[in-house]
Formats: structure tokens, C-alpha cells, sequence
């Protein structure tokens, strides 16, 4: 009878283990260390009490130490628990629980907690409890909101992504861990889940959740391309960059055994569509780049001035010119001066027209051959004659017979007077002093810049002052706002005048005509002038009256000055300015003047 009763005790020790409990009183928590360790203890921390705890295996088998894990009713926050160095490797731990929740949970590989250290991957708790020999899930991550592309989306099962369809499955996009979907194997190839967009996206992130880490998930591009994506762990996500993506998809990519997919999504969006390219401005006015009427003036012997009609449009950017083909200049207006030109060497100018959109248009083109320089200079002036006045002097002369005579320079005792050539055979010397003597001489110059020699010198007096100047006559003048213009005819001996309001003197100018400012207006002024010069001041002209009011006419600037009836007159009669200028010229001037000046002032 004891025999029997310990084959019977023996037999029931070979059979496999089995958990014993109440289903519906308790809760069972996995801790998944991601692989399979020699776990000789470990520490749970939380505010769990643990009735009873199962270690299983990599194959998802019970280790035979699992109803002697610890004793039931126990608070495990922080306690430690030892298998024995000896037990056997364990991939999860099952709890058993009538309240609280884990913290976090380690393994380690010897009993003194100072070997290899095992951290736990992922805690699930779920309830009813299922049977004792099941593979654990791993740990489902919370739909992130919002809901990604593939919630509730019914996936095709096929030998590839856009491959034939041999079935189709919701268990992965439907937001419940518990459900899923296993991956089948066929001997050569596993099975692939994907989603058809039928349109591009752009991916921005992807959430997987599996029992093994042999997944990939797979993106196929609208150029039938491929991106693959090897996730870190069994329960991931993650953010990603993957655009123009058509079809994505999960395929196992190693391995023998059959991995299930708890839940698979992607989130991201339609690509904005491409903006509207903004027209390309052109040049509407490409008809006016044309370069018209290109021409030349010569500066000098080494140098010219190009000049054409400006380009008128507000595309023009800028001209180009070019010297036998090689870039000189760049400028904004129609016109350059070119210099270093050389002597008997020809020269093919070239110039065009740029718009604001660097396009170069057809030039137009010049030539220009430099002359070889004359170096024979012009003949010597001869005759040389001056007719002196008290402050100026007319000159005149015989001119040499040369044909490329371009005009003279004039000296003043040695010093030349005029800073370009005088083009005609008649100069007048002005600013002199009264009773001086002066010398002059005078060089004729060509057109190639030759300069001959200085004729003999000539020698002369200015006259002298006999007398103070006579009053000044026909002294007139109107009122402007606030002002009022006077002018009187020139005196011949006069150096200056002098100008008198209510019998004070304001001020002496050399002009015949004058302006005054910051009168009152409605209130009466008495002006008069007078003729200065070495010898003495002239007497007072008659009294002129002036009254300003708002309603003066507006202020009209009319006179002239000494120099300008002298010079004028001198250039006009040369050398008969003594007999025919006072006679004819003065009285001439001021009838013109005042004829003008009636026009203005009524």
C-alpha cells in the first residue's frame, strides 16, 4: 500500500506545474526582462501585495521554483527576493495581486545584489487572468491622441507590401493590446500586414507593439522605393522623418518563429501642395535695347568721349563699353570718356545695353583710328594792339596763317590770363588799376597742342582819374513785398556806388542795381546814390520813394553792372570802343534793360 501511495506521489511530481488561485479575486501583473537571464533575485518596488508569483521561461513554461517564490499575502516595495543562484534562467515574472501597482522591478544574477543587473522592459496588468502557461504581452503603450493614420484601418495580409491579398486583420489598428495578430510563416517567407494610403504622406511617427524584436516596419515610397526601420524594442514610439509614403507595412525580417503584432499605426500628414511658382519677370521693353546714334568727341590727342541716345525703359540696369572686345567700363548714363589712346592706333569701340536681369543685348559699334600728332607749331602773332581804359584794356592782333589754328593764350606780365584757348583775335583785360603800367604778349596753340612762340611784348598805361565821378542818373526802383529793387545808369569814371536810405548809408556795390530786404511794409523810404572812385564821391542822386505794402508786386531782379556794359561793348567794337562804346553802347544797353524790365513790372 506504501508503494502505491509514493508511485502516486512521484507521478504527480512529473507532471507539469500549475497555478492555483482565484481568478476572480486577483490581478496579474507581468515583468518582461526583454530576454532571458539567470535571475538569481530581485526588487520590486510599489506598493504591491503579492499573493502568489510565477517565473516563466523563454518559451512562455513555468520554472519549477514558481509556487515557492514567496510567501502569499507579503508587501514586496523594495523587499528582495532570492531564487538561488542555481534556478532557472526566466524571461518574465507573473504576479499575482490583490491591490496596488509596480514601480519599477530589477534582476539580478547573484543573491547579494551586486552581479549583473536585469531592468525590466515593460509592465502589463490585465484582467480576467489567463492560463498560467501563456506567452505574456508585452506592455501596450496608450494610443497617442490624436488617432494616428491607421486606427480602425483594415490591414492586408500578404507575401509583400502591395503584394496579392491573403487576408486582412483589425486586431493591430483597433487600439486593444489584448487583441492580435500572429505573423505566418510559410517555410520560405513570412507574412506582411501593411496599409495601401492610395496617396502620399509624410510620416512623422510610428507606434509598435510585438512579442519578439524581429519586426520591421516597412515604408514604400510613390517612386516604389523603400525605406526599412528596425524598431529598438518589442513595444516602441518613436518620431521619424519619412516622406512620400504611399504603403507602410510590418514584415519579419529574421527568425523561424511566429512574432505576433499586439499594435501597429503611423501618424503624419498629406504634404502641402507645392506653392504656386510666381511668373518670372521679364524685360518687356527688349525692343528699346538697342544702342542708337553712338558717336564720338575729341578731347585730346590720347582721349574722346563716346556718347549715344539713353535707353529709356525701367528695366535698364546699366551700359557696357567695350575696347576692341575687352570690357572697359560699366556706366549708368550715355556717355564715358575713354583715355590712353595711342597714336596712329586704331580702336573698335563697342557698346550695349544691360537690363535688371544681367541680359547683355546686341552693341553698337565705332571705330576710331588716333592721328598721329602734329608737332609743327602755329605761327607768332603779330600787330599786337591795346586800347587802354582806366580799369580794363582792349587787345586785338594779326593772326598767324596756320589752318588747324585752334586760338591763343593771352600774358599779363608774364602770367597767362586765360585758362583755354581764346578763340578769336580779340581779348579784353579787365580788373587793371588806374595809371599802371602793364606789358602783354600773346602765343597762338593748333589743334594738336602746339604752342608757338610769345609775341614781342607790348607795353601800356591805363588812364588816370581826373575827377570824381558824375552823379548817377535815371535812378529808379520799385517796391516787392517787404523790399525793393533799385538800379540807376552807370557812370564811366565810377569804381563803385554807394547806396543811401533816409539819408544813412547802407552799403557800396560795384552793380547798377541792387536789392534791399526787411523793409516794413506800408511805411515811406527815401534812397539815393551815389558814384565812388580815388578821387572822391559824387553827389546824391534824386531822392527815390519807396512804399512797400502787402500788395507789392512780386520781387524781379533787372540790372546790370559796369563790367557787364563794358566788356559786352568791348568785345562787340574791339578797337573803336573809346569813339563809338560811350556814344552808342551805354545809352543802347540801358534803353534795352529798361524795355525788359517794363515788361516784368508794368
Amino acid at each position: 500500500m506504501k508503494k502505491v501511495l509514493l508511485i502516486i506521489a512521484l507521478l504527480f511530481a512529473a507532471l507539469p506545474v500549475k497555478e492555483s488561485f482565484a481568478a476572480e479575486e486577483l490581478t496579474a501583473i507581468y515583468l518582461d526582462f526583454g530576454s532571458t537571464y539567470s535571475v538569481a533575485s530581485y526588487v520590486i518596488t510599489g506598493s504591491v501585495v503579492v499573493e502568489k508569483a510565477f517565473y516563466y521561461k523563454g518559451n512562455g513554461t513555468l520554472t519549477a521554483d514558481s509556487f515557492s517564490a514567496m510567501p502569499p499575502g507579503i508587501a514586496v516595495d523594495g523587499i528582495r527576493f532570492n531564487r538561488g543562484t542555481t534556478a532557472e534562467p526566466i524571461r518574465y515574472i507573473k504576479l499575482m495581486v490583490t491591490s496596488g501597482g509596480v514601480t519599477s522591478f530589477k534582476g539580478y544574477s547573484d543573491i547579494n545584489l551586486s552581479g549583473s543587473v536585469y531592468t525590466g522592459k515593460s509592465v502589463l496588468s490585465y484582467d480576467p487572468i489567463i492560463g498560467p502557461t501563456a506567452t505574456p504581452k508585452p506592455t501596450a503603450t496608450p494610443t497617442p491622441t490624436p488617432a494616428g493614420l491607421l486606427k480602425g484601418k483594415q490591414m492586408i495580409v500578404s507575401a509583400d507590401i502591395r503584394g496579392a491579398m491573403n487576408s486582412t486583420t483589425t486586431n493591430v489598428t483597433d487600439g486593444n493590446a489584448l487583441t492580435l495578430f500572429t505573423m505566418g510563416y510559410s517555410g520560405s517567407a513570412f507574412d506582411t500586414i501593411y496599409y495601401d494610403f492610395h496617396t502620399a504622406y509624410n510620416i512623422t511617427s510610428y507606434q509598435l507593439a510585438s512579442s519578439k524584436d524581429n519586426l520591421r516596419v516597412l515604408f514604400l515610397h510613390s517612386d516604389n522605393t523603400r525605406t526599412t526601420i528596425t524598431p529598438t524594442s518589442t513595444n516602441v514610439t518613436t518620431t521619424v522623418s519619412v516622406n512620400d509614403v504611399v504603403a507602410v507595412g510590418v514584415v519579419v525580417f529574421s527568425g523561424t518563429d511566429n512574432p505576433t503584432v499586439n499594435e501597429f499605426d503611423v501618424w503624419g500628414s498629406v504634404p502641402p501642395p507645392p506653392p504656386t511658382p510666381t511668373p518670372t519677370p521679364t524685360n518687356t521693353d527688349s525692343a528699346l535695347f538697342v544702342i542708337n546714334n553712338l558717336d564720338k568727341t575729341i578731347d585730346s590727342f590720347s582721349s574722346l568721349s563716346l556718347k549715344w541716345s539713353p535707353v529709356n525703359s525701367v528695366y535698364l540696369k546699366n551700359y557696357r563699353i567695350y575696347q576692341d572686345n575687352v570690357l572697359i567700363g560699366t556706366v549708368n548714363t550715355n556717355t564715358i570718356a575713354i583715355s590712353g589712346l595711342v597714336a596712329g592706333q586704331t580702336s573698335v569701340f563697342k557698346v550695349s545695353a544691360v537690363d535688371t536681369f544681367d541680359k547683355e543685348f546686341a552693341p553698337s559699334t565705332l571705330s576710331y583710328t588716333v592721328p598721329i600728332p602734329d608737332v609743327t607749331p602755329p605761327g607768332i602773332p603779330k600787330n599786337i594792339k591795346v586800347v587802354p581804359d582806366r580799369y580794363n584794356a582792349s587787345m586785338s592782333w594779326d593772326a598767324p596763317p596756320d589752318s588747324d589754328l585752334l586760338g591763343y593764350y593771352v600774358y599779363l606780365d608774364g602770367d597767362r590770363v586765360n585758362a583755354s584757348p581764346q578763340l578769336t583775335n580779340s581779348f579784353l583785360l579787365s580788373g587793371l588799376q588806374v595809371d599802371t603800367e602793364y606789358e602783354i604778349a600773346v602765343v597762338a596753340v593748333d589743334v594738336s597742342g602746339n604752342i608757338s612762340e610769345k609775341s614781342p611784348p607790348v607795353k601800356f598805361r591805363t588812364l588816370t582819374l581826373q575827377t570824381a565821378p558824375a552823379m548817377p542818373s535815371n535812378f529808379t526802383g520799385y517796391a516787392f513785398y517787404k523790399g525793393a529793387n533799385l538800379s540807376w545808369l552807370p557812370v564811366s569814371s565810377a569804381a563803385e556806388y554807394a547806396v543811401y536810405m533816409d539819408d544813412v548809408k547802407l552799403f557800396t556795390t560795384v552793380n547798377t542795381y541792387v536789392k534791399v530786404n526787411n523793409l516794413v511794409n506800408g511805411k515811406d523810404y527815401r534812397f539815393q546814390v551815389s558814384a565812388i572812385n580815388d578821387i572822391g564821391e559824387s553827389d546824391l542822386s534824386d531822392v527815390l520813394l519807396i512804399h512797400p505794402k502787402d500788395q507789392s508786386v512780386v520781387d524781379v531782379n533787372i540790372g546790370y553792372s559796369l563790367k557787364d556794359i563794358s566788356d559786352s561793348t568791348a568785345s562787340m567794337f574791339g578797337a573803336n570802343w573809346p569813339l563809338v562804346a560811350f556814344a552808342i553802347s551805354i545809352p543802347l544797353s540801358f534803353i534795352v534793360a529798361l524795355g525788359v524790365k517794363r515788361i516784368f513790372v508794368g
